[in-house]
C-alpha cells in the first residue's frame, strides 16, 4: 500500500483538527476534499464516517465505512467502527456479531480493543466494556486514554478504589487532562490528610490550563476543600469555576420561562382531562423532577425489585416528541410555536414509539425506569400518550437542590446552573409547572420528598412500591447491594447506605447564597 503524500496527511489531519473542535461544517470541507482529492486513502472515508455519526446518519457512515473496508477489509478498527455504525442504525444483533469476529480475530490489537469499549458501554455492558478496557491497557500501557475509559466503566461499575488507581495512571500519562482531575475528587470523601488540593492548587496557579481545564480544576477544588471543612475557600474555587462557565456560555434563561409558562398553558386541565386514544402500556416507569434532588437513589431502591429494570437517563420521550411534531409541523419552529404543536400530534403514535425505541429495556421485566429529569416538562404528555405509565417526581429542600446543582458541573445539560439568578428563576417555574401539573391531574404524580426517604426509608419505599402496584421485598432496602451499573453523577453516593449528611449543607454557606434566600423568600418559599 502506497504511503499517503504531504498534503493526503495535512487534510486528514485538518478533517480530525476541526471535528475535534466541534467545527463539523470545517471538517466535513476538509473531509470532501480529501475523499474527492485521494480516494483510495482509506483512513478519509473512516474519517468520514466518523463525521456522519455525528449527524447523526448511520446509514451515510455505514456507506463510508464501507468504502473504507473495500480498501482495507482486514482493518481491525474500522471492522469495530462499522459495529458502532450497525448499532446506531438499529442493527444491534449484526453489530454484536461483527464485535465478536473482531474480538475473535483481532485479541491483541489495543486499538479494536478499546474501540470494543466504547461499543460495549454504548449497549449499557459496562462489565464487558470494562474487560476490553483492561485488555487494551495491558497491551498499550502508556496510552493515557485508555487509563481514562477504564476508569470510568470501574466507576460506573463502584470498584472506585480501582478507580482512583486508573486515573492516577493516566493522569500521570497526560496531566492535561483535567476531566480527570475533576471526577477523581468525587470518588471519596477528602481528608486533610489525604487529598490532592496541593497537586490541584499547583496546576491552577500556573494558568495554563484552557478555560474548560480551569472550570474543572475549579470544581475539583471546591469538592475537596468542602470535604476538609474549608467552606469559604471551596465556595471561592465554586463561583470562579461556575463564573467562568456561565461567562463561556451562550444561554437565557427567559426562554425556558417562556417555555414553561407556554405548556401550562396549552396543556389545561381540561385538555388533560380528554385523553383520547392512547398506548395501553403500563411497563414506563418515569423518574424525573431536577437534578441532584435524590432521583437516583429512589431508582435504585426501585431497581433492587425483581420487576423493574433501571433503563438510566433516557432522551427518548423528547426524541420521538420532536420526531412527530417535525414530521406534522416542519423544522422551522420556534420553542413556543413546538409547545403549541405537541397538542396536535397522535399521542397513541407517541407513546407506541416511544416503547419501540427503548429497545431491550422494555423486555427485561415487566416495569423499566426511565429517569430523565427534565421529563417534568412532558408529564402532560405522558399522561396523554402513556395513562398507564407510572410518574414519580423526586423533590428536596430548595436550598439544598440549588446548592447542589450549584456545585454540580454538568457536561452539557442546565446551562441555568451556573448562575445563581439564573437557577433561582428557573426552580421557581420548574416548581411553578409541577404546581400546575398536580393541580390539572391530581393524584396523577407520585411525590417523593428526600427528605422523607431519609428519615424511613421503608415507609416511603412501600408507599413507592404501592403506587407501581408491586409487592415487597426486603431487597429494596439494601440498594447499595445493588450490583447495576450507574452512570449519574450520583454513581458513588448510591453505593453507599442512606445518610443525612447532605441536609441541610447549604447552610455552610448562608453568606455566599443570600441572592437565592433572598428571591426564595420574596416568592415565599419555604426554606
Amino acid at each position: 500500500m502506497q504511503e499517503p503524500g504531504k498534503r493526503c496527511k495535512s487534510l486528514y489531519a485538518a478533517v480530525w483538527q476541526q471535528m475535534n473542535a466541534g467545527r463539523l461544517k470545517h471538517a466535513v470541507a476538509a473531509c470532501n476534499e480529501l475523499n474527492q482529492s485521494f480516494p483510495g486513502f482509506a483512513a478519509g472515508w473512516y474519517a468520514a464516517s466518523e463525521l456522519a455519526l455525528k449527524f447523526p446518519n448511520p446509514e451515510k457512515a455505514l456507506e463510508y465505512i464501507d468504502r473504507a473496508l473495500q480498501l482495507q477489509a482486514n482493518n481491525p478498527v474500522f471492522r469495530v467502527h462499522r459495529a458502532h455504525c450497525l448499532l446506531y442504525a438499529g442493527r444491534r444483533s449484526e453489530a454484536l456479531d461483527l464485535a465478536g469476529q473482531v474480538a475473535s480475530e483481532s485479541p491483541d490489537h489495543a486499538a479494536a480493543l478499546a474501540g470494543l469499549g466504547g461499543l460495549y458501554t454504548r449497549l449499557g455492558d459496562h462489565q464487558q466494556a470494562c474487560d476490553f478496557y483492561q485488555r487494551a491497557v495491558a497491551r498499550a500501557p502508556d496510552n493515557a486514554l485508555y487509563h481514562f475509559n477504564l476508569a470510568s466503566t470501574r466507576r460506573f461499575l463502584g470498584d472506585f478504589e480501582a478507580t482512583e488507581a486508573s486515573y492516577d495512571a493516566g493522569i500521570a500519562l497526560d496531566p492535561e487532562f483535567y476531566e480527570a482531575y475533576l471526577i477523581r475528587s468525587e470518588l471519596r470523601r477528602q481528608t486533610r490528610d489525604d487529598n490532592h488540593i496541593p497537586e490541584l492548587e499547583a496546576l491552577i496557579d500556573k494558568a495554563q490550563a484552557p478555560w474548560r481545564g480551569e472550570v474543572q480544576l475549579c470544581y475539583a477544588l471546591a469538592r475537596e476543600c468542602e470535604n476538609i471543612g474549608e467552606f469559604d475557600k471551596s465556595f471561592a474555587y465554586l463561583k470562579r469555576g461556575a463564573d467562568l462557565r456561565r461567562t463561556n456560555t451562550k444561554y437565557s434563561v427567559d426562554e425556558d420561562l417562556d417555555t414553561m409558562d407556554r405548556i401550562a398553558r396549552v396543556f389545561t386541565a381540561d385538555r388533560l382531562a380528554r385523553p383520547g386514544p392512547a398506548c395501553d402500556s403500563e411497563a414506563p416507569i418515569f423518574i424525573l423532577g431536577l437534578p441532584r434532588t435524590g432521583s437516583t437513589l429512589v431508582e435504585r431502591i426501585l431497581g433492587c425489585h425483581s420487576e423493574i429494570f433501571s433503563a438510566g437517563e433516557l432522551n427518548n420521550f423528547a426524541v420521538e416528541l420532536t420526531r412527530l411534531i417535525v414530521d406534522k409541523a416542519g423544522n422551522k419552529l420556534d420553542r413556543l410555536q413546538f409547545v403549541d404543536a405537541a397538542l396536535d400530534i397522535d399521542f397513541k403514535q407517541l407513546g407506541e414509539n416511544y416503547l419501540a425505541s427503548t429497545g431491550s429495556a422494555k423486555d427485561r421485566a415487566r416495569y423499566f425506569i426511565d429517569k430523565m429529569p427534565l421529563n417534568f416538562l412532558y408529564c402532560g404528555l405522558i399522561h396523554l400518550a402513556l395513562p398507564h405509565a407510572r410518574i414519580i417526581h423526586v423533590v428536596r429542600n430548595p436550598m439544598d437542590t440549588c446548592y447542589a446543582i450549584y456545585k454540580q458541573l454538568f457536561n452539557h445539560a442546565y446551562p441555568f446552573s451556573y448562575n445563581l439568578e439564573d437557577l433561582g428563576r428557573y426552580y421557581l417555574a420548574y416548581r411553578k409547572l409541577m404546581d400546575h401539573w398536580n393541580t390539572a391531574m391530581p393524584g396523577r404524580i407520585h411525590t417523593v420528598h428526600y427528605e422523607d426517604l431519609v428519615e424511613d426509608q421503608e415507609q416511603q419505599t412501600r408507599r413507592l412500591l404501592d403506587y407501581c402496584g408491586l409487592e415487597w421485598q426486603d431487597a429494596c432496602l439494601q440498594f447499595e447491594r445493588n450490583v447495576q451499573a450507574s452512570t449519574t453523577a450520583s454513581a458513588v453516593q448510591v453505593r453507599q447506605p442512606i445518610y443525612s449528611s447532605s441536609i441541610g449543607k447549604w447552610r455552610h454557606y448562608g453568606e455566599q447564597l443570600q441572592p437565592l434566600v433572598q428571591l426564595f423568600e420574596k416568592h415565599d418559599v419555604h426554606l
